[in-house]
């Protein structure tokens, strides 16, 4: 499963939630996808989402994960690596 946390500050980072959308649609991701959008106003339509997690379910993806996606955010970084799971880091413009 790839979990995508994209933060709980109010910026939103829509264009990868539509990249994630369009790689699905495509075949290039098969994979189960669950994200973390935050404050985006961009709702997936090829995935799992939630606004937000509190602290027990977002430990609880991360256990999941076989991989995670995240903002540059230093907090949602660490928790990944404290899991030892694989981070892709997609910064915001």
């Amino acid at each position: 499963m790839i979990f995508v946390i994209l933060g709980t500050q109010k910026f939103q980072l829509n264009r990868l939630l539509k990249t994630l959308d369009q790689y699905v649609e495509q075949g290039k991701i098969k994979e189960e996808i669950v994200a973390q959008i935050g404050y985006s106003d961009y709702l997936p339509k090829r995935y799992k989402y939630v606004e937000f997690l509190n602290k027990e379910e977002f430990d609880e993806m991360i256990r999941k994960a076989d991989i995670v996606i995240a903002h540059s955010g230093v907090g949602s970084i660490i928790s990944a690596l404290n899991y030892e799971k694989p981070v892709i880091v997609y910064p915001r413009l």
